[in-house]
C-alpha cells in the first residue's frame, strides 16, 4: 500500500467543502493500493471552515487540521503547514506529501496516476 498525504490549503471554504467527495476519492484511491492522509489547513478563514474542518476531522483519524490566525496566501500556507507538522506526523514515512486543492478541481482519482511516475525518479 502506497502512502500519500495532501496538504490542502482551505481558506473561506465553508460553503464549498464536499468531504462526500473527500470519501469518496479517499475510498477509490484505497481500492488502488493507496492510503491517504489530509492536512487541511485553515488559511486565516473568516467565515467557519475552521469549525467545520475540525468537526470532520475529530471524527477521521486520517485527517489532521492546521489553523493560521490570518491569511497568508496558499503557498505560505502550505509551507507554514509543512514546516510545523513534518516531525509530528513523520512526512519521511510517505511514499508522496503533495498538496491538493479543495474544490477538488483535480479529482483525487488522478492520484494512482501521479504515483505511477515515482518509479522514474
Amino acid at each position: 500500500m502506497k502512502k500519500v498525504l495532501l496538504i490542502v490549503p482551505c481558506y473561506n471554504e465553508e460553503s464549498r467543502m464536499d468531504f462526500a467527495s473527500f470519501e469518496q476519492g479517499t475510498a477509490d484511491c484505497r481500492a488502488a493500493g493507496i492510503e491517504i492522509t489530509y492536512l487541511f489547513t485553515n488559511d486565516g478563514s473568516t467565515d467557519s471552515t475552521r469549525k467545520i474542518l475540525d468537526e470532520y476531522c475529530s471524527l477521521k483519524p486520517e485527517s489532521y487540521c492546521y489553523h493560521l490566525p490570518e491569511n497568508a496566501g496558499k503557498g505560505n500556507a502550505i509551507q507554514q503547514c509543512y514546516q510545523a507538522k513534518k516531525n509530528e506526523l513523520n512526512f519521511h514515512s510517505f511514499d508522496w506529501v503533495g498538496f491538493w486543492d479543495a474544490d477538488l478541481a483535480t479529482p483525487l482519482t488522478e492520484i494512482p496516476k501521479m504515483l505511477s511516475y515515482l518509479n522514474y525518479f
